[in-house]
């Protein structure tokens, strides 16, 4: 796809929507707080107000960008977390319930043979 078909399908609405995205907010609030920080030092240090301004923004979009990558990055970690967290329950289930089938089958199986044993007992021996 081109560079114009992609601007296409950009919505009106997509900016409205723009902070219910997964860590979009997080991302924006970290670069306007440190483009804003890093700015204001930049005018403080005795840069014209013109290029402090450029580096609030450039260091507040680059901010941004490495803030929602990291959130990313995290939440790919967390999701192959929960992943092999399913996995392992999953695989204990169906341990226990093998071992549950083969304790029941082990009790049914002795009370099969339960009344042969009792049937081989002689009446006369108490022990």
């Amino acid at each position: 796809a081109t560079l114009g078909e992609a601007v296409t399908t950009i919505k009106a609405d997509d900016f409205l929507k723009v902070h219910q995205a997964p860590c979009t907010r997080e991302g924006l609030l970290t670069g306007i707080g440190s483009g804003s920080a890093i700015g204001f030092l930049r005018y403080i240090v005795g840069a014209p107000i013109p290029k402090a301004a450029n580096w609030a923004v450039g260091s507040g979009v680059a901010v941004s960008v490495i803030a929602y990558e990291y959130c990313q990055y995290q939440r790919r970690v967390e999701r192959a977390n929960m992943k092999r967290v399913v996995e392992v329950v999953t695989k204990k289930q169906a341990e226990q319930k093998r071992q549950e089938d083969e304790k029941r089958l082990q009790r049914q199986t002795e009370q099969e043979l339960a009344p042969q044993k009792t049937a081989q007992k002689s009446w006369y021996r108490f022990w």
